[in-house]
């Protein structure tokens, strides 16, 4: 079962998403975490840009698959979806998830003997 977003959040009804397309959503996404140096379980869920962004992946996903037995307005539909999956994903940092780190800078000194 996904854990992102489910068949529900699902609002175009044009396309067919399939759980796997899901699943494969939330291995996008953790990994996508885990480059941006945030820990997936650190993630208190649900989580808005997450479940969008999962949305968006999982379309895409069903689009490219469905394009290969359909005519081409699911490879228009794949590439609106692209776009809409990569904008999101640069919404992902750790403020917008409500995960917050604490950092220390104690900048640097310089020192001369006189």
């Amino acid at each position: 079962m996904a854990k992102y977003a489910s068949l529900v959040d699902i609002t175009d009804t044009t396309v067919t998403v399939l759980e796997e397309d899901l699943v494969e959503a939330d291995n996008y996404i953790d990994n996508l975490l885990k480059i941006k140096g945030i820990n997936p379980s650190d993630i208190t869920l649900p989580n808005e840009t997450l479940k969008i962004l999962a949305v968006y992946y999982a379309t895409y996903k069903a689009c490219v698959r469905s394009s290969e037995f359909e005519d081409s307005v699911f490879i228009e539909k794949a590439k609106q979806y692209e776009k809409l999956y990569k904008d999101k994903e640069k919404q992902v940092e750790p403020a917008t998830l409500g995960v917050y780190t604490t950092s220390w800078n104690l900048g640097s000194m310089g020192f001369q003997r006189g």
